[in-house]
């Protein structure tokens, strides 16, 4: 994919994405980001709609260049390249997750 066509993918996969409402859940749970702000200095605060929006941006394109997934935050950016030449681009917020994964299990008992 050329730059321009990276680029476009992560503004369509982000036309949906709901970055006043994320920031809202992300108030909520008192989720905060470190961020640098004007002076240069390093603050813990939730970030803004805008930075929410830049982040998120910045993982689908590392997402859709590396054709895997990228997460910071609570964002986690996936893209998926077809044979066909087409790519597949998602992000999604993470507010809560769990995974179980019985090989792991297995490798325990036998290890």
């Amino acid at each position: 994919m050329t730059e321009i066509e990276i680029q476009n993918l992560a503004d369509k996969a982000l036309e949906d994405f709901n970055c006043y409402k994320v920031r809202r859940v992300m108030k909520f749970l008192k989720w905060k980001w470190s961020v640098t702000d004007e002076n240069g200095d390093e603050i813990t605060r939730t970030p803004t709609e805008i930075e929410i929006y830049r982040s998120a941006r910045r993982l689908l394109v590392e997402a859709i260049r590396d054709g895997g997934h990228s997460s910071c935050g609570g964002l986690t950016a996936y893209a998926m390249h077809c044979d066909d030449g087409t790519c597949f681009a998602r992000i999604t917020f993470n507010a809560e997750e769990s995974e179980y994964d019985n090989e792991w299990d297995k490798s325990k008992k036998d290890g």
